[in-house]
């Protein structure tokens, strides 16, 4: 099973899991964003009539608005995980260098996460509670940060997606274990953007159908089903480290 494929799956399965821990950060930076073009427009209709063209509020639909600047947000996040990659990847060099089993050992820890991580979300073990609770007070500092960002243009926009990429999650680390595994710049950064495509759509849901989406995400069954899934996964790398000569994992 490729790596890509594991990281892009993980970024996917992690859809319920990020409703209950990034919803607010979405929410957050599309209410930033929705404010700022709120204060442009009572200015631009006012020129617009002294100039004698007709006025029309909303011409673009708020969804569409929304869901461009939930792509924004999206990209920036996306290129965070891809530095992330890339500089886990010059830090595995370094451990791949040491021997085999310095990457054998780090594939083994994210694989474990992944099964710790799909049995929360499932429901069936809530020994990560207290982690995610600590992860949820450091992201209160981070709501702040964000309400003080001009949301008013694009960069700024990518710029606070990046933030948001490098938030701590567990789901993050158990993929960065592999790309530090994998002993390589770019399969690290490689595998961190297959990881962020696979959280787009989680990303571009919050630009106008989390109301929507969230219910569905949040349902018991969805995130039992993501949670099957994800453990699986981890059993999938861990059979692979068993099937494997540890050798092979050096390069």
């Amino acid at each position: 099973m490729s790596d890509l494929f594991i990281a892009f799956s993980l970024g996917l399965l992690s859809a319920p899991h990020c409703i209950g821990m990034c919803g607010s950060i979405a929410t957050a930076l599309l209410m930033s964003a929705q404010r700022s073009k709120q204060t442009h427009a009572r200015v631009q209709p006012m020129r617009m009539v002294s100039a004698g063209a007709p006025v029309h509020n909303n011409a673009t639909p708020v969804s569409i608005g929304a869901l461009s600047d939930a792509f924004l947000f999206g990209s920036g996040k996306l290129f965070a995980y891809v530095l992330l990659g890339a500089s886990a990847g010059g830090l595995g060099l370094l451990i791949t260098a040491l021997g085999p089993w310095p990457g054998v050992l780090l594939r083994s820890i994210s694989a474990v996460l992944m099964i710790a991580i799909g049995l929360y979300i499932a429901g069936w073990w809530r020994g990560l509670a207290r982690l995610e609770t600590l992860g949820a007070r450091l992201w209160h500092p981070a709501l702040r940060m964000f309400g003080r960002i001009d949301m008013g243009s694009g960069p700024n926009k990518l710029f606070a997606g990046a933030l948001w990429g490098f938030l701590p999650c567990g789901i993050v680390y158990s993929v960065l274990g592999l790309a530090l595994a994998s002993g390589s710049i770019g399969k690290a950064a490689a595998m961190m953007a297959s990881f962020g495509l696979g959280t787009m759509p989680f990303v571009l849901s919050a630009g106008g159908l989390m109301q929507v989406a969230g219910k569905a995400l949040g349902g018991p069954l969805v995130k039992q089903v993501a949670g099957a899934a994800m453990i699986l996964l981890g059993l999938a790398t861990l059979y692979m480290l068993v099937g494997a000569n540890p050798a092979q994992h050096a390069h």
